[in-house]
């Protein structure tokens, strides 16, 4: 295969030429899920017999459980989150993009 298609992920520090590699990869940063539920301690928080999801007509253990994660197959709802983890890494990464381009050939 990589003597018909050659390319792939450059090594780091090279740049993509189009032949020998043809995209770079480097960490943008990262939100973390327990970031996004707010939980500090998860075993404290499963010990005060909470939980982070609860499964549509599943018994929840306590009155604590994050509701991020609530109806998880409506589209609308999943735009919010996605809206929301947006927003989070912009305020934990002011200098980054809100919004990451598509790839840019410079070859």
């Amino acid at each position: 295969c990589m003597r018909k298609e050659p390319g792939g992920e450059c090594p780091r520090g090279k740049v993509p030429d189009g032949v020998a590699c043809t995209w770079t990869l480097e960490p943008a940063g990262e939100v973390r899920l327990d970031e996004l539920s707010q939980i500090d301690d998860y075993f404290a928080f499963c010990n005060q017999d909470k939980t982070e999801y609860v499964e549509p007509g599943g018994v929840q253990r306590d009155t604590g459980h994050v509701c991020f994660w609530d109806d998880r197959n409506s589209n609308i709802v999943n735009a919010e989150r996605v809206a929301t983890v947006r927003e989070f890494f912009k305020r934990k990464y002011p200098r980054m993009p809100a919004r990451m381009l598509g790839p840019l050939c410079e070859f």
